[in-house]
Order: C-alpha cells, then structure tokens, then sequence
C-alpha cells in the first residue's frame, strides 16, 4: 500500500485584543435572561409553560423595584409595574411573562404581556421613565426552551501577545482517512 502524501501551507496568525465592549444602559438593573418559547421546563406556579424574564441587580446595594416596569413596546414603557418588592445585591429575580398580570410581591410576579418568538422589543424602566436596560430593535427569533440572555462573566481565552496558528486546507483534504 502506497502513502499519499499531502502538503499544507501554514501561515502564523496574529490575534490583537479589540477595545473593551461594555454593555450601555442608563440605569443599575439588567435585563440578564429571558426565555420567549416555554418547552414546559420552567412551569409557572400554575403548571403552565410561560415565558419569563430573569432581572438581574449587579450593584453592591438592594434596589427596591417599586415602580420600575417591563415592556415589550416601545411606544408604552409604563406597560407593567413592578410591585413594593426589592432585589438584592447580586441578586435574580424572575418574572413570568404570562399575560396574567400577577402583582403579589408574596407570589410569582406575572407581566400583563407575554413575549414573541419572532423577536420583539423588550426594556426595563426606571421608575423615572428612563431606560435601565433593552433590547432594541428587537431580539432575534428564538428557539423552544433555550433563553437568551448575556454573558455576565469575563473569559480570557488567550493572553495579549500569544502566538496563534492555523491552518487552511486545500481543495484535495479530505476529511478523516488516509489512503
């Protein structure tokens, strides 16, 4: 049996950090996760697949979210209030986005809308009118039981200044056998 013989060019790769991209918002509490097509895995209190809304407070300080709303249009910010109710420092709070319109600070919170898998806007209000967190235009379509949401943790894969390599194949690789 003969042994084909294939030659690869390799080429050296530079990979330069770019700037630090932090996320803007006007306000301390994030929009960190939501969840658009419920697949039955995060049943409300009444057994029912909803959609939810994971607010996240990343201050050293409790914020009471009295007056503070949620909204999926644009055009009515005030859409849903949140009850007296506080969220710790570091702390998550999920709100169902049933359409059930629940204000219990004692239960589970329901918004009185309920999210779209098409995408759709989607902020958190201040209680002062301003925006402390959005998705805007819109948030992508999404898929049956997989939130979206954003990294919340700093990874360095690599460090500044360390060498990478790759390499690009030709036409004639194949993959996976030799001859």
């Amino acid at each position: 049996m003969g042994h084909l013989s294939k030659s690869y060019s390799s080429r050296s790769l530079r990979v330069e950090p770019l700037e630090h991209r932090n996320l803007l918002a006007a306000g301390p509490l994030l929009i960190s996760e939501f969840l658009a097509v419920g697949n039955g895995e995060w049943d409300d209190v009444d057994g029912d697949p909803s959609d939810w809304i994971e607010i996240y407070n990343p201050t050293d300080q409790g914020i009471n979210l009295d007056g503070w709303h949620l909204t999926d249009e644009m055009s009515d910010p005030m859409m849903w209030t949140f009850p007296d109710v506080s969220l710790g420092a570091g702390e998550y709070l999920i709100v169902y986005a049933s359409g059930k319109n629940r204000l219990d600070p004692q239960e589970q919170l329901h918004t009185n809308f309920q999210l779209d898998d098409k995408g759709e806007y989607l902020a958190l209000i201040g209680p002062e009118g301003t925006i402390s967190h959005q998705y805007s235009p819109q948030y992508a379509d999404q898929q049956e039981g997989a939130s979206y949401g954003m990294a919340q943790e700093e990874a360095i894969l690599l460090d500044s200044g360390t060498p990478v390599s790759y390499r690009v194949p030709d036409a004639s690789d194949s993959l996976g056998g030799t001859g």
